[in-house]
């Protein structure tokens, strides 16, 4: 798969166990398409994809934190900024995410 288009960062993912509503089977990386919503209450968001883990992991779990290598498919300067906080949306929110750098 080749590199994707888009503004490539660094996140602190923190995803809900799933108890509290997280993710109830790994999602193997890379992602597909994601929705990181603007608020936990939010009904708009952008689209993005989540490449790789630092420490590496082949999937995405509950209770997992980590740093990630995301990428957003938006305007660097409009959206995508340091210290921004997402939250993770699968038809429910499964975690949470802080753009921690902007790589380009």
């Amino acid at each position: 798969m080749g590199e994707r288009q888009g503004v490539r960062t660094i996140c602190r993912l923190e995803l809900a166990t799933t108890e509290a509503g997280g993710l109830s089977q790994p999602l193997l990386l890379p992602t597909q398409s994601l929705v990181f919503m603007f608020g936990p209450e939010a009904d708009s968001g952008l689209v993005a994809f989540i490449e790789r883990t630092e420490p590496s992991a082949d999937a995405l779990t509950a209770g997992l934190a980590a740093d990630a290598t995301v990428v957003f498919l938006a305007k660097p300067d409009t959206y995508v900024t340091k210290g921004r906080r997402y939250w993770l949306w699968m038809g429910r929110t499964v975690g949470e995410a802080v753009v921690t750098g902007v790589l380009d």
